[in-house]
């Protein structure tokens, strides 16, 4: 009987799953970026994750300092945000850590724009300023949050991890 009275108790409690609103992009406090071009902004327990995929833009800008703006759905583009734990494990690093992130849920965005502005400078590597507008991410059930803007700004990219 005591085990089913603990077993219970559990069930009650708030294990701590971050409810995702229409200021999701408010807890979003660490910023990063790398590779041909990556970019990921992670809430302060690491629950909460948007990460930005482009193709291959500087590359393709063959080293000029290049403008672009993307409208979703585009091909070279992908905007996810992802709930769950860990979530920023392997974002920029090649080393998963305590069993690598678990991710609980996909919120994939379905419309609204993204810019990139990059940057090579004469020494180092390119640098990225990446800006999301009115962004529309949908859960796999349907719900929706709308991301009216984000921003990186002056984020290291072009390196790889490893």
């Amino acid at each position: 009987m005591r085990s089913v009275s603990v077993l219970l108790a559990l069930a009650a409690c708030d294990l701590g799953e971050p409810a995702l609103g229409d200021d999701v992009e408010e807890t979003l406090t660490e910023t990063g970026g790398c590779a041909d071009l990556y970019a990921y902004a992670v809430d302060a327990d690491d629950e909460v994750i948007l990460e930005v995929r482009l193709d291959e833009p500087i590359a393709a800008a063959a080293g000029v300092d290049t403008s672009l703006t993307y409208a979703i759905p585009d091909g070279a583009v992908e905007v996810t945000l992802s709930v769950g734990t860990r979530v920023s494990d392997v974002s920029c690093d090649d080393v998963a850590e305590n069993g690598g992130p678990q991710i609980d849920e996909i919120w994939t965005a379905v419309s609204g724009d993204v810019e990139l502005d990059l940057v090579h400078p004469t020494e180092g590597d390119p640098k990225a300023d990446v800006v999301l507008t009115n962004v529309v991410l949908e859960s796999g059930d349907g719900e929706q949050v709308t991301i009216e803007t984000f921003s990186w700004e002056d984020i290291s990219v072009g390196w790889f991890a490893g």
